[in-house]
């Protein structure tokens, strides 16, 4: 986990001693009654640029600091130590941050969970130097989220203004703040080094669409904080580093903040997340492929496998009956999906990132290429299970 961890003999002790617990999968690290109907997002300015504009644009790290710090928190999750029969609770720590004068905080699911397992207690630290005890609103273990709420009356709230990660290209200027190995406040900056990646959700089986990279310094401790933009809106939720020492080596991702939306708004309104499955495992069709397997178009997603009963088995789509052998493996020639709910599919990560946001439950339209033909297929999802 980069959210961090370490012992504390009881509740009313400082803790000296650090334990980094990290949960390695494939060399990915993890980075760990007040309720109304849905979090009320702040409208602040923007971040103002710096006076001399640097070669990354408009970006002026240090006043982007001066405006969003406060709002930057960082989280101490106190889980029973399973391994001790006496009361010591075991310390996981990341970052979060305020999202509204409500209280409500996000950050991610494995700081305040682990093993299955949600945190007996879970405080928050402000950059005032105030400590607050939070609720544990709601998690989403698909997407690695998590929302707190803190009483607004026991803290001044600094709470931050979102952005819009659809938007979000490479090279852009961001910067990260959090929590690194326990040290508060820190600031670290880089450039979107990619956009649409699907990391491992390590929580859960399915992956995260959409994720965001970056070279920005991330560390065990940033988990659960704010990837920034240059005009300080948060465009992603730090998440995970790509390593082989278990330190920052230049490849984190953030959870895009249109994911985090979503999930904060079913949260708030129901307690939990619902995720639409549609059933489907594709395939990405490259031109090539599509010239030697004779496909309609250069682009697209090829059906190689359906749930059996599944939602889109019941719907009528194929894997075909023809099996081509294509650079080294075998592939079935099945549909060739070009277009799923109104919006274009050009390749697999097309399909997971649009079902991502799908409703459970609610019909979509499926467009695919079959013989040549463009044919149009209702798709009723079912909801996903961990």
């Amino acid at each position: 986990m980069l959210g961090m961890a370490r012992l504390h003999p009881n509740h009313r002790l400082a803790l000296i001693t650090l334990l980094a617990a990290i949960v390695t999968v494939a060399g990915w690290l993890v980075v760990s009654d007040l309720r109304p109907a849905a979090a009320q997002y702040v409208q602040v300015a923007d971040v103002p640029a710096a006076t001399a504009e640097s070669e990354l644009g408009r970006f002026n790290p240090r006043a982007l600091y001066e405006q969003r710090a406060a709002g930057v928190v960082s989280i101490a999750a106190y889980l029973p130590d399973a391994g001790r029969v006496d009361a010591t609770h075991r310390e996981i720590a990341g970052s979060g941050f305020v999202l509204d004068e409500q209280g409500y905080i996000l950050t991610n699911s494995h700081v305040i969970r682990e093993n299955g397992q949600t945190a007996d207690y879970v405080f928050v630290d402000f950059a005032s130097g105030d400590r607050v005890e939070a609720t544990v609103v709601g998690i989403d273990p698909f997407s690695d989220l998590a929302v707190l709420q803190v009483d607004p009356v026991e803290v001044a709230l600094e709470p931050v203004p979102l952005g819009d990660s659809d938007v979000v290209g490479v090279g852009e200027p961001v910067a990260v703040i959090g929590s690194p190995f326990g040290n508060d406040g820190s600031l670290s900056i880089g450039i979107v080094s990619a956009t649409n990646r699907s990391i491992p959700a390590v929580v859960s089986s399915y992956d995260i669409p959409g994720a965001i990279q970056t070279d920005a310094a991330i560390n065990r401790g940033n988990s659960g904080g704010p990837l920034f933009n240059s005009q300080g809106r948060v465009i992603g939720v730090t998440t995970q580093i790509r390593s082989e020492s278990g330190r920052s080596e230049g490849v984190g991702f953030a959870v895009p903040i249109n994911v985090a939306r979503r999930a904060v708004d079913q949260i708030i309104g129901g307690g939990r997340v619902r995720y639409a499955f549609m059933g489907v495992n594709t395939t990405t069709v490259s031109p090539q492929m599509a010239r030697e397997l004779g496909l309609s178009s250069p682009t697209g997603a090829l059906v190689t496998w359906l749930q059996p009963g599944g939602p889109a088995q019941r719907a009528g789509l194929s894997t075909g009956q023809q099996v081509v052998r294509f650079q080294g493996r075998d592939v079935p020639v099945g549909d060739q999906v070009v277009e799923v709910a109104g919006q274009p599919v050009r390749s697999s990560e097309d399909i997971t990132r649009i079902v991502h946001r799908l409703d459970a439950g609610r019909p979509v339209e499926v467009v695919v290429l079959r013989g040549g033909t463009r044919h149009a297929v209702s798709v009723t999802p079912t909801e996903r299970t961990p």
